[in-house]
């Protein structure tokens, strides 16, 4: 049996330790699940897109392009340090 196999075969979860504090804190998680969402009715004012409608082209090229430039410059930068200071 390699060393590999034996580590997946003698795997042991680590025990749970309940305290109050924590299930003071689950308690709280479920509760707050719990409470109904506020829906509002039909007669209010719409602060958003109404049903059906969809956002301009132009809002979907922002966010393809205009992001994806953001993030290549992000990475690139990142790339870029790590050569100046790992040497990599």
């Amino acid at each position: 049996m390699t060393s590999s196999t034996r580590c997946l075969t003698t795997f042991t979860p680590a025990p749970i330790h309940v305290t109050p504090r924590s299930l003071l804190v689950l308690a709280g998680i479920v509760i707050a699940a719990g409470v109904p969402q506020v829906v509002f009715g039909t007669d209010t004012v719409s602060r958003g897109l109404d049903a059906g409608e969809v956002l301009d082209e132009w809002w979907g090229w922002f966010i393809v392009v205009g992001l994806g430039a953001v993030f290549a410059i992000v990475i690139t930068l990142e790339t870029k340090i790590e050569e100046k200071y790992l040497g990599v």
